[in-house]
């Protein structure tokens, strides 16, 4: 999962490492733009979600290659409005930066890349699932190999787009890295597919045919949308509680926009870490969850240090090794100081974070989309982006916008595990012998 993980968000990093070499005001726009198409895909991938936890919860009840194929087609069904809501939200996206005063070159940069990367909505999606899909039923290389050659072309594209005659085709850098970018996805999303169709030919051909009752076509696809939205509204407001103050700090001077740009890169890639600790553990729980919630319960229990304890000593090197960072990511031209003590105001919230989000993965397992969303919302636009536009438009402070998320995620931690407790999830392991005793 780490692995996966970090190449996926290398894709970014790759496109603001290339136009790093045409000006600060490209690298704040790509990451500025990077960061909203994180921002927008967060909702969508709401629908990954759902299917994944389902299809876990499948495997862990002996059933995973009846629901595989109905599943998968139901997501794909579901992928299709997301896209056109994506294209809608680029269209869009101009009018939201010159709304909050964003500086206009950097509207511009941000924009064009936007609207390229939400073009690849349903082949980002599509590889997504793929990936989860493969990883749950325990394809591991192979999902990674399908990640590491996108990652791989995607270097080798946006080289080409930049620096070879096709550049000509490119009105600007950002232009060539996002299309790039673009046709990654294109050809990975594709892979993905072929990848899964093979795997599930040559595997459980038997199971595959028998019938799987309550597979209703449509209706799933509808059931499962309805799921994906409160899940994608909470991965949203996630989101939103990171790249609203980033947005608002947008109306700064270009130094402070730019070391922002490469904090919250930083904190994207250490971020990894702990996703990639509760994207497992989330399988698992699905897995637990489909055999018992007894067994889910006492998973959970032993999860809690297993996540904790990487994701703290990961915080813990991404602080030192910030400055070293900050220079690749950045180049010459960016604030070496600034960027390290906003990154340091993203890491003292990680144990909060942990807490929140393995809460979350808990409750996604158990199909709590409406509460997710209606809780995350509250907090989100009623206390976090208050404190951010306060600290923004009021005290002029970058690290009082980027420290608003900190305070989401103590609220949302101290919410998120309250509810888990309601649904049965007690903080107390089964004793040794009764966990080995069980399927």
């Amino acid at each position: 999962m780490l692995a996966i993980d970090s190449i996926s968000v290398g894709y970014g990093v790759v496109d603001m490492i290339f136009v790093s070499a045409f000006g600060v005001a490209m690298v704040a726009g790509v990451g500025l733009g990077d960061l909203l198409t994180a921002l927008y895909l967060a909702f969508f991938a709401g629908s990954v979600d759902v299917f994944a936890s389902r299809l876990a919860r499948r495997v862990g009840a002996g059933e995973g290659y009846v629901w595989l194929a109905p599943l998968f087609r139901g997501f794909l069904l579901v992928a299709v409005p997301w896209t056109l809501i994506g294209l809608l939200l680029a269209v869009l996206t101009p009018a939201l930066l010159e709304m909050v005063g964003s500086d206009p070159a950097v509207v511009g940069v941000a924009s064009g890349y936007v609207l390229v990367r939400m073009i690849g909505i349903p082949f980002t999606l599509t590889l997504a699932a793929a990936s989860a899909a493969l990883r749950i039923f325990n394809k591991r290389g192979m999902s990674v190999m399908l990640v590491g050659i996108g990652f791989v072309l995607n270097i080798g594209v946006d080289a080409l787009f930049l620096y070879s005659p096709l550049a000509s085709f490119f009105f600007t850098p950002v232009a060539a890295v996002a299309s790039a970018t673009l046709v990654v996805q294109v050809l990975t999303g594709a892979a993905g597919v072929v990848l899964l169709i093979r795997f599930v030919r040559r595997h459980g051909t038997a199971e595959r045919r028998k019938p799987a009752e309550g597979v209703r076509g449509l209706g799933l696809a509808r059931d499962m949308l309805k799921t994906s939205v409160g899940i994608g509204l909470r991965q949203l407001n996630d989101y939103a509680a990171s790249v609203v103050p980033f947005v608002l700090i947008s109306r700064l001077d270009i130094a402070t926009i730019a070391a922002a740009t490469v904090a919250t890169r930083i904190w994207t890639i250490y971020c990894r870490v702990p996703q990639a600790c509760l994207a497992a553990a989330g399988v698992y729980l699905g897995y637990a969850r489909g055999a018992s919630q007894r067994i889910a319960t006492a998973l959970m229990r032993v999860t809690i240090s297993y996540v904790a304890l990487p994701s703290i000593g990961a915080a813990v090197l991404f602080a030192v090794a910030s400055p070293l960072l900050a220079q690749f990511l950045g180049g010459g031209d960016v604030d070496i100081p600034l960027t390290w003590m906003l990154t340091l105001c993203f890491l003292i919230a990680v144990p909060a974070y942990v807490l929140e989000n393995l809460a979350g993965e808990v409750l996604t397992v158990e199909q709590q989309g409406k509460w997710l969303s209606v809780s995350s919302s509250i907090v989100t636009y009623a206390i976090t982006i208050p404190i951010a536009i306060v600290g923004v438009l009021v005290l002029q402070s970058a690290v009082v916008a980027i420290l608003s998320a900190f305070v989401a995620s103590v609220l949302l931690a101290a919410v998120y595990l309250r509810r888990c407790r309601q649904l049965g999830y007690r903080v107390r392991a089964l004793p040794v012998e009764e966990m080995a005793a069980t399927p």
